[in-house]
């Protein structure tokens, strides 16, 4: 009966949410933050870089097919302008997305940090 008893208490023991599984998970939650902080500012640079290219190099290609006059062997130029324009817009949009997300998950974690802190509180005072 005895050993029941303990089993019990030690089963019991490992449900409740221990201070050092508390900081644990602050810690880590703190690291996957900033991870993300620096992806999403590698991010920006990546996404900034290519849109400053497709658009330069749509400007100077529309400039110099404007000048020259010929418009038929320059349509493959043109066709590739245009997909770098919009692959540097999919990269525009897809940093924003991504930004978003990450926001997101900044205020979940918060909150959910936030229960955990609450929960540790209420099970330690007395009942």
């Amino acid at each position: 009966m005895n050993s029941k008893q303990s089993l019990r208490d030690r089963l019991l023991a490992q449900g409740e949410p221990p201070r050092e599984k508390l900081v644990r998970y602050q810690e880590e939650t703190q690291t996957m933050l900033a991870d993300l902080e620096r992806r999403l500012t590698l991010e920006k640079w990546y996404m900034t870089a290519v849109w400053i290219f497709a658009v330069l190099f749509a400007t100077v290609c529309l400039l110099v097919i404007g000048f020259r006059g010929r418009t038929s062997p320059e349509m493959s130029i043109l066709a590739l302008c245009f997909v770098l324009l919009i692959s540097g817009g999919v990269e525009v949009v897809k940093h924003f997305v991504n930004r978003s997300r990450v926001e997101l998950l900044k205020e979940l974690k918060g909150l959910e940090l936030q229960v955990r802190q609450l929960d540790e509180r209420l099970s330690n005072l007395p009942k």
